[in-house]
């Protein structure tokens, strides 16, 4: 039955691929394979503990209006309520667009298959913000004084909020996991000064796979990202087992339009809660020759100990939980 499973992932990948070419949807993480609740909702609690994790993503150094992005978010389990949950806070800008926003979360879980699955939601607000005096319009006048000779335009910041969901599923046993995550479906808009904002809808699918080689724990893993018009995928596989230390490498993209970056990841476990990582991303597509690669670091807290305990939850012996 899981090979099944795994091979319903697969093809539908394969399904995919052709029909889409590249973008940036939503704010991405390079190490995502180490924050996988941002991703999905469907994934809280399954550390089994606390999690706090802070990350910080400098994309596309030295472009000018290049992406960065900030996340702050925990999650835990709720066995009491057969579940888990959590919440999160991301910080995004790129161009002349501020996006921050916060979320709860909730997800149900039980026993399937030998492992665990889960149907969760994450629910918030986005607030946007936008540089008035950065926008250029064909009939615009910036020499002196701005005027964009729209009186839709303002030469001042200008703001909107509107709602923000997420609806996920996941599948976790001793050697495989995957999931599926809809955001901001149906598409929809929120005001944003004079005008409308819209927000496009997409998907997030994971899966990954554990196998033990000596004292070393191999992960390969697989992410795509779309939003039903374009299409961008990851592929990689992680290390654990050499005493503190872990790492990974993935690559970004499928074909010759997609390609975008080689990504290296390092990082070590200090003491029993506490974890750091850093990844370099180096660009593979045209636009290497204008800027100096993408730095992300991201530091992890996980309490290690088992709290609001209601029915001790089904035990899945996996050695990948850092």
């Amino acid at each position: 039955m899981t090979k099944s499973i795994l091979f319903f992932f697969i093809m539908l990948l394969v399904i995919l691929l052709p029909m889409f070419g590249q973008a940036q949807q939503r704010p991405l993480f390079t190490q995502h394979f180490y924050n996988k609740y941002y991703d999905n909702p469907a994934y809280g609690g399954m550390k089994r503990s606390l999690q706090f994790d802070l990350a910080y993503r400098d994309q596309y150094t030295t472009l000018s209006g290049q992406p960065s992005t900030l996340y702050l978010g925990f999650h835990l389990p709720l066995y009491k309520y057969s579940g888990g949950g959590g919440f999160q806070m991301v910080r995004h800008e790129a161009g002349l667009l501020q996006h921050t926003q916060a979320a709860f979360s909730y997800n149900y879980v039980t026993g399937l298959l030998k492992g665990l699955f889960s149907l969760g939601g994450k629910m918030g607000i986005q607030h946007t913000g936008v540089s008035g005096d950065k926008i250029v319009t064909p009939e615009g006048s910036y020499e002196g004084t701005i005027n964009h000779n729209d009186p839709l335009l303002s030469t001042e910041r200008f703001y909107g909020t509107g709602v923000v969901w997420e609806l996920g599923a996941y599948y976790l046993s001793q050697k495989w996991e995957a999931g599926l995550m809809v955001y901001d479906f149906p598409q929809h808009t929120m005001p944003l000064g004079l005008t409308h904002f819209e927000k496009t809808s997409g998907m997030v699918g994971t899966a990954t796979y554990s196998v033990r080689y000596n004292r070393f724990i191999l992960m390969p893993n697989l992410v795509f990202r779309t939003d039903f018009k374009e299409f961008q995928s990851d592929i990689g596989v992680n290390v654990s087992g050499l005493d503190n230390l872990f790492g990974g490498i993935s690559f970004r993209g499928y074909n010759k339009l997609s390609v975008d970056a080689l990504a290296i990841i390092i990082g070590t476990n200090i003491g029993r809660h506490y974890s750091a990582s850093y990844s370099y991303d180096l660009g593979l597509s045209d636009l290497r020759h204008v800027y100096d690669g993408t730095h992300e670091i991201m530091l992890r807290y996980n309490l290690n100990k088992a709290i609001g305990l209601g029915v001790t939850p089904k035990i899945i012996r996996n050695s990948r939980h850092l």
